[in-house]
C-alpha cells in the first residue's frame, strides 16, 4: 500500500466515525473497536488521526454498522445515495477486499447515476471504465445492444462499443442501486457477448430479493 492509499484508509476511518458518532455514543463505539472513548474522541474532532492499524480496525469492526447510515428502500433518495463519497468510498474498499487477489480489467457501469461508484472503483481497481449508454455512441454496427424490459411500458436498450471488452478480460459490473435484475442481467449478457467474463457486481444496495441477483451473478457485493 502507498503512503497515499495509507493516508487515504486513515481518513476514510475518521469519517467513518463521524457519521456514525451522530448515532452512537463514544462508549458504544469503542466498545465495538476497542480504541478508548478519549483517544476516539480526538480523532471525531479532528486533533488527531488513526494510525493505519487504528483505521483498519474501525473500518473493520464498525463496517457492520454501515447499514445505519443508508436509508430504507422506501425513502431512498438515488441522487443523495450516488453523492455520498463516504459510502461510495467504503464500497470500493468492499469490493477491494472481496475481490483480493482477482484482476479486474473493466468496470462496467449503466449511463447515470452509477457513473460515480462506477468511475471511483475503476480508479481505485486500476481499471479501464465501459460505460453502457442509452444511445449509441457511434453507428448501430459498430455496437452491441441489449434490451432491458423495466416494466410493460418501459423498455430501453444498451449499447457499448464493440471490442471495447475484449475477449478473457475480468469485468467488474457496478451501480449505486440495483432496482431490476433484468437490467444487470442486460449488463452481464454484454459482457459475456464480448467474450469477457463477469467477476462480480457491486453497489451500495439492493431493491427487493437479493437472491435474484445471486442468480445471475456468482459475487454480489452490496454495502447494506
Amino acid at each position: 500500500m502507498s503512503r497515499y492509499d495509507e493516508l487515504r484508509r486513515r481518513l476514510l476511518a475518521v469519517e467513518l466515525l463521524r457519521r456514525l458518532k451522530a448515532k452512537y455514543s463514544y462508549r458504544r463505539l469503542s466498545q465495538v473497536t476497542g480504541i478508548p472513548s478519549s483517544m476516539l474522541c480526538r480523532y471525531v474532532k479532528g486533533q488527531s488521526v488513526p494510525s493505519l492499524e487504528q483505521a483498519e480496525a474501525i473500518i473493520r469492526y464498525l463496517g457492520g454498522m454501515v447499514d445505519d447510515l443508508i436509508p430504507p428502500a422506501r425513502v431512498l433518495n438515488k441522487y443523495m445515495l450516488a453523492s455520498d463519497l463516504l459510502l461510495l468510498e467504503l464500497l470500493v474498499l468492499k469490493t477491494r477486499i472481496e475481490l483480493r487477489g482477482v484482476r479486474v480489467d473493466k468496470v462496467l457501469a449503466r449511463e447515470g447515476l452509477a457513473l460515480s461508484a462506477a468511475s471511483l472503483a475503476a480508479h481505485e481497481l486500476g481499471a479501464e471504465m465501459v460505460i453502457a449508454a442509452l444511445e449509441p455512441c457511434t453507428s448501430l454496427r459498430d455496437c452491441l445492444t441489449e434490451a432491458v424490459l423495466f416494466t410493460p411500458l418501459d423498455r430501453k436498450t444498451l449499447y457499448i462499443p464493440k471490442n471495447v471488452i475484449r475477449r478473457d478480460d475480468n469485468v467488474l459490473i457496478v451501480d449505486v442501486f440495483f432496482e431490476n435484475p433484468s437490467l444487470l442481467a442486460a449488463l452481464c449478457r454484454l459482457v459475456t457477448r464480448s467474450g469477457g467474463k463477469v467477476v462480480g457486481a457491486a453497489a451500495v444496495m439492493s431493491l427487493g430479493d437479493r437472491s435474484e441477483y445471486e442468480r445471475i451473478v456468482s459475487r454480489l457485493i452490496l454495502l447494506g
